[in-house]
């Protein structure tokens, strides 16, 4: 198997959770079963945010490791650190905008540089289902 087509399953199963967890938000028979799964959905998303900020990571240590740019992308992480302790739309909003920068900072020309030719077009579906997913989580509050 290619390592894209690899990714492209790993990242397609990494959706399931986020979708799973905003659908039982919102058919949750109690608000405080549905506000479980929201945080459920917080602390899934602080897992994943930590997994694709280490994957860029050591993309940029594999190509000489700028202290700069790995600051930058410890920023980035940050978020994943403090979203398990807020309420859940708080952190859904924290973790939404944290996602949407690690995508516009791969979508950099130096970023994309760095990472194989097919990793941004996988990144940007898979963002894309991650911030609909946290939306729709959202919705449930």
């Amino acid at each position: 198997m290619s390592s894209a087509r690899a990714a492209t399953l790993l990242g397609a199963a990494g959706l399931i959770p986020f979708w799973g967890l905003a659908l039982a938000a919102h058919f949750a028979p109690s608000i405080g079963l549905a506000m479980t799964a929201l945080q459920a959905e917080a602390i899934w998303g602080a897992v994943i945010l930590s997994f694709m900020a280490g994957s860029r990571w050591a993309m940029i240590l594999m190509a000489g490791g700028n202290p700069l740019r790995l600051a930058g992308f410890a920023l980035v992480s940050l978020p994943a650190l403090a979203a398990p302790f807020l309420t859940p739309l708080p952190a859904l909003g924290v973790l939404a905008l944290a996602f949407l920068a690690l995508l516009v900072a791969e979508l950099g020309p130096r970023a994309r540089a760095e990472a194989p030719v097919w990793y941004p077009r996988l990144r940007i579906a898979l963002t894309v289902g991650v911030l609909g997913a946290m939306a729709l989580a959202a919705l449930a509050v």
